[in-house]
């Protein structure tokens, strides 16, 4: 299984130019700043609205997070009260826990 991340591209909704030079001729993006054709995520002035546009031109939407199903045993214990007296007296056992 290859991890192929999807490059940035200007069709984006949230994709921005900080130059403010990005327009659209017919369905190419066109970049008036460097008067050539947009390069997309790997440009210097491009930006992400969402702040997801990482390195090298990946989109940050694109890629997932690994999570784990993972809980340590310890984590599941429940804490022991220890009550002396009176107060042991007004609770019923099934109450404390």
């Amino acid at each position: 299984m290859a991890k192929t991340f999807k490059q940035c591209s200007p069709e984006c909704d949230v994709f921005r130019c900080v130059q403010r030079s990005l327009t659209f001729q017919g369905r190419k993006a066109y970049c008036k700043f460097a008067d050539d054709i947009c390069t997309g995520g790997t440009c210097n002035f491009a930006s992400c609205a969402k702040s997801k546009l990482f390195p090298k031109g990946v989109c940050g939407q694109t890629i997932r997070r690994k999570t784990s199903d993972y809980v340590e045993p310890e984590a599941t214990k429940e804490p022991q009260i220890r009550l002396r007296g009176k107060i042991l007296r007004r609770f019923r056992s099934d109450e404390i826990m």
